[in-house]
């Protein structure tokens, strides 16, 4: 990707672990040291971390293998981010 200050394509990319333990890439251009976002990944939708409710910090495959009613419940209560990942891993159509 080429920076979209100065144009440059010498960029670096690093871990970030956050908080909660999730890690993200984070993009910076090399000559000019501006942010230039966050990098897709392409991560099974099984290891992402609940970020809230009853199983907070917990992974969905972990969930999906103790509380499935719970699975079912959350992708049809929780925030819309939250209900793709489990829709993708229940094989349920996205929701809108």
């Amino acid at each position: 990707m080429s920076c979209r200050f100065c144009g440059n394509t010498n960029t670096e990319v690093t871990e970030v672990e956050f908080k909660d333990g999730s890690k993200h890439l984070k993009e910076f251009c090399n000559p000019c040291s501006k942010w230039i976002g966050w990098v897709p990944q392409n991560k099974d939708p099984r290891e992402f971390v609940m970020p809230i409710g009853k199983h907070n910090g917990k992974t969905l495959q972990k969930i999906l293998e103790d509380d499935f009613d719970y699975l079912l419940w959350a992708s049809e209560n929780l925030p819309l981010n939250i209900r793709k990942k489990i829709c993708n891993i229940l094989n349920f159509p996205p929701p809108t």
